[in-house]
């Protein structure tokens, strides 16, 4: 995804509170090698920047027929309540 901040491309982090909703998100992205390691700098994003862009990449998945993997907010929190339920069915009933 490119950087809201330096337009340069990296990866998106998305961090999701406890309900599901998007809270936090960050591009990271490579900027030099120290000691023959990368560095990776880290910019904040705007979350309306990061929603809109999951949609738009999103809609251009579905568009060319591709399964879309990349996980907004509503869907995390389908995801969440379906995983708990399912992790319901083998918890130990309590007498």
């Amino acid at each position: 995804m490119e950087c809201e901040v330096c337009h340069a491309m990296g990866s998106c982090q998305c961090f999701y509170n406890s309900s599901g909703a998007l809270k936090y998100a960050r591009i990271r992205h490579y900027d030099k090698f120290t000691e023959g390691k990368p560095k990776c700098l880290y910019h904040a994003q705007s979350l309306s920047y990061v929603s809109e862009q999951i949609e738009k990449q999103n809609q251009q998945n579905l568009s060319r027929g591709e399964e879309v993997n990349i996980v907004s907010g509503s869907t995390k929190q389908a995801i969440m309540a379906s995983w708990s339920r399912q992790c319901n069915q083998y918890r130990p009933k309590t007498q």
